[in-house]
This record gives C-alpha cells, sequence and structure tokens, in this order.
C-alpha cells in the first residue's frame, strides 16, 4: 500500500462511530490520524527493507606453541624447555584480509582487494627511489643490501653490492608500567617498549599434530627471530630486537 493509498481510506461517518463507539468528534479524528501514521511507518520501513545485522568480530585467537627441549650438550642451556612458535599450515591471503576489513568498514571487498594490489606496487616505486616507507600501525620499510669488502676506498662502488633485502622496522609503543621514586624526590615513570602490531597476542600450548607446523632453528638460546644478515650487511635486526631504539625493555 502506498502513502496517497493510505491516506485515501474511506472515514467512518461520525454520527455512526459516535453510536458504536461512543467516540467524539475530535477522538474519532486523533484516532484516524494515529492509525493512518501506523500504516506510513509500516509502508517505510518496508521501503527500507530488512534491518541489516551488525557485524561482530571474530573471536579473539592466539599464538600457538610448543615445549621444545635443548639437545645440544655443548650449550649452558643443555636440558632445558623453552616454548617455540608453530604456525598454521594454511596461510591468511588476501581474499582473507579484504574481507575482514570489509566487515569493519564501510569498504567493497573489491575495492579493498584493489588498494592492497596497488600497496605493493607503490611500496616498490619508492624503494626504487631510496626512501622509507611508514606505515602508521604497521611500521617502516626500508632498502637494505650486503656488500663485499675491499682494501681501496676506491675499489667501493655499486659492484660490490652483492644482494638486497627489506629492512622492516614494526611501530612501537611506550607503555609506562609503574614508577619510582628518583634519588632527587621526584618520580621517574617505568616503561617498557611493546610493538604495535602483537602488542596484544595471547600466547596457547598446542600440538604437533593437530595442523600446526614449527619453523625456524632449534631451541637453545630461548629466543625466536635472531639476527638476518652477517658481514658487510647493512640493517642488522629485522627479527626480534627492531623497533625498540634501546630506550626500555621490550615486549
Amino acid at each position: 500500500m502506498g502513502v496517497r493509498e493510505a491516506f485515501r481510506r474511506p472515514v467512518a461517518d461520525s454520527a455512526t462511530t459516535r453510536s458504536k463507539l461512543s467516540f467524539t468528534p475530535e477522538e474519532a479524528r486523533q484516532r484516524l490520524i494515529a492509525d493512518a501514521a501506523t500504516t506510513l511507518g509500516s509502508i517505510r520501513r518496508e521501503e527500507k527493507g530488512p534491518k541489516r545485522k551488525s557485524v561482530k568480530k571474530q573471536k579473539t585467537m592466539s599464538q600457538k606453541y610448543v615445549k621444545k627441549q635443548n639437545t645440544n650438550s655443548k650449550s649452558t642451556a643443555y636440558g632445558k624447555y623453552y616454548a617455540k612458535a608453530v604456525y598454521d599450515e594454511n596461510f591468511v591471503g588476501i581474499d582473507e584480509i579484504a574481507d575482514y576489513i570489509q566487515q569493519q568498514a564501510s569498504v567493497k571487498k573489491s575495492d579493498v582487494k584493489a588498494a592492497i594490489g596497488e600497496l605493493g606496487e607503490a611500496l616498490k616505486h619508492y624503494m626504487e627511489m631510496g626512501q622509507k616507507v611508514r606505515l602508521d600501525g604497521i611500521g617502516i620499510f626500508k632498502v637494505g643490501f650486503s656488500a663485499i669488502g675491499v682494501d681501496n676506498p676506491e675499489d667501493c662502488t655499486a659492484a660490490t653490492i652483492t644482494t638486497r633485502r627489506i629492512i622492516f622496522t614494526p611501530e612501537t609503543q611506550r607503555l609506562v608500567v609503574g614508577s619510582t621514586r628518583a634519588d632527587d624526590g621526584g618520580v621517574k615513570q617505568k616503561y617498557v617498549v611493546a610493538k604495535t602490531l602483537v602488542m596484544d597476542v595471547a600466547f596457547e600450548e598446542a600440538h604437533l599434530n593437530a595442523g600446526f607446523s614449527s619453523s625456524g632453528s632449534s631451541a637453545g638460546s630461548g629466543s625466536t627471530g635472531g639476527n638476518t644478515g652477517s658481514g658487510g650487511s647493512t640493517g642488522g635486526n629485522t627479527g626480534g630486537n627492531t623497533g625498540g631504539g634501546g630506550d626500555g625493555p621490550q615486549i
């Protein structure tokens, strides 16, 4: 029923209304207006269509780990157990990321995929120009390389550069975790440096036969990530020690 049809309903004779329902003319008019308003509201709800369901975020998951013993008899940590990261055998791809972003923002999945596809080209473009690229909430990308050492500075040219790499420094935040009393009577804050992307990651023990795979070197030092590049490499660490700036403990 359209809006106009709703207001074209036949109005009952006021005398009949008074005899059967004991309504005064003013009461009958008010009821007619209320009825028309109800009908109009129903029409508008139908035109808008069904109410859109709110999108719920996925449940918080966790990074899985397994217990691994150091079996190197020459190590000072021989016999100790360490937690070692394990990962799902499947990768999260552009489709999954585009689906997630579409649910969190009013952006079409096709537009998200197109933007992600162009992001790689944009990074490549600026790295070819020797620029560092900062992505807020993620970190900094820049070019690193390894080179052969030579005796004479005249021989140290671009020809000595052997390999190229991407150095990623994750974005960090300083989190205040407490305070102490300084010698001068003032208050000194205690803080840690946390990497934005992983600061809220929770950990849960898993089993390798449950669809997870282990990667990396054997346990023994208690740390994962480590150094990449050696000798004449520039850039240095891209593992567990990046992003801190040496200002405080890191998590």
